[in-house]
């Protein structure tokens, strides 16, 4: 199943030249045909690789130009990969190795939040620079003057008791500038509308378009598969009640082996301690 927000999501970031890539443990002609659907270039989706082989791609990626790689994944296949890349993102960490692996959980299945993250990211690097302005001028203006500088000037002195509160109202204005992130609206609006015609209600389900001979393909090898597996398992099933039927007997014999071999041993245990009374 493909998200509805996927298209528009690619399209911003391949608008902000950002290079996305398919690493995908299913296999290769499903991933091609996802791929083709959302224009994906032919080097830039990978079937039926393992987590070995994602994180290898991984370490590819981020030696090439000294790249930042951002990985999205949610399965336990991903757990080298999330940890390989800079910033590791999972949907929903549902297992434990997840959690630990990712840098960044989203806990709402949404992949526009991706784009959020981007936006947010942004901005916090702006307050930063803001911060580091304000702290930077601060400290040329105020320490000079703490430190009685202008003393010999115009007899100035700032008191102990100035100069903490001077640093606390620093303090107070720098969180107060970062938190006017709160005030920003993070939230990516894309539209949806353009892509209506591939949304969920007409390519949402690979099962109800089977226009493509290779999917078809792919289909009819699934079910001959789990055709041949369900004779096996069959095969199976009988050899295992011949096999009861053929042991069954036996272990009946050697039970009643076993009981006349204990009668006979408690008719001698009872015989010998006769003879030891009668002695």
């Amino acid at each position: 199943m493909i998200r509805p927000e996927i298209h528009f999501v690619l399209e911003y970031l391949r608008k902000q030249n950002k290079k996305t890539i398919i690493l995908s443990g299913d296999n290769r002609k499903s991933v091609e045909n996802v791929a083709k659907k959302l224009s994906f270039a032919k080097n830039d989706f990978y079937g039926e690789v393992n987590h070995t082989q994602k994180k290898e791609i991984l370490q590819t990626l981020k030696n090439a130009d000294k790249n930042l790689v951002l990985m999205v994944g949610d399965g336990i296949n991903d757990v080298l990969s999330l940890t390989e890349a800079n910033y590791g993102i999972s949907f929903n960490a549902n297992s434990q190795l997840n959690l630990v692996a990712s840098d960044i959980i989203f806990i709402k299945e949404d992949l526009s939040l991706i784009l959020s993250l981007l936006k947010l990211s942004k901005l916090t690097y702006v307050f930063i620079w803001i911060n580091i302005f304000w702290a930077f001028v601060y400290n040329i203006f105020m320490i000079p003057i703490a430190s009685g500088v202008f003393y010999g000037y115009s007899e100035f002195m700032m008191s102990p008791t100035m100069s903490s509160l001077s640093m606390l109202c620093s303090s107070l204005l720098i969180i107060l500038t970062s938190n006017l992130l709160r005030l920003f609206d993070i939230e990516f609006k894309g539209d949806c509308k353009n892509f209506e015609d591939i949304s969920e209600n007409n390519f949402g389900n690979y099962d109800e378009n089977l226009e493509n001979d290779d999917y078809k393909e792919l289909i009819e090898e699934k079910t001959q598969k789990k055709s041949c597996c369900d004779s096996e398992l069959n095969k199976l099933n009988v050899d295992l009640d011949n096999f009861n039927h053929r042991i069954q007997p036996a272990m009946i014999n050697k039970n009643r082996e076993i009981n006349l071999l204990s009668k006979e041993l408690l008719k001698e245990t009872d015989t010998y301690n006769y003879k030891l009374m009668k002695e």
